[in-house]
Formats: C-alpha cells, structure tokens, sequence
C-alpha cells in the first residue's frame, strides 16, 4: 500500500486502509500497481480482505 495512493506522507504496515480514508478507488490504484509484479495476483478483494501491508505481505508469503 502505498502512501501517495491515499495522499498521505506516510503509511505504516499496521495502518489500516479503510481507516486512512481508503475505498475501491485507492484499492484499484493499488491493485494495478501490484499487477506489474506477475507472481501474486492481487484482487480489490484482498485488499479490503487484508487492510494493512503487514497483511498482504502475510498473504503473499503463504501463497509464494
């Protein structure tokens, strides 16, 4: 996730996507850029699924 999707300076890895103000706009954004790495296919759906970095990063290790 990264900060400037959300306008923001700075995300941490707890932070919460929806509580920083995130919606499927951002979550598309994110998504998108995530999409140029092809060995984890990340969906709109797991963002909102896994809110955080920490948790996608959880995600993308179980599934590597």
């Amino acid at each position: 996730m990264r900060a400037d999707v959300l306008g923001l300076d700075d995300v941490g890895v707890h932070d919460d996507f929806l509580d920083l103000g995130g919606h499927s706009l951002p979550a598309v954004r994110i998504v998108n850029r995530v999409r140029d790495e092809p060995s984890f296919p990340l969906t709109v759906r797991r963002v909102f699924e896994h809110p955080t970095i920490a948790g996608i990063g959880r995600l993308i290790n179980e599934e590597t």
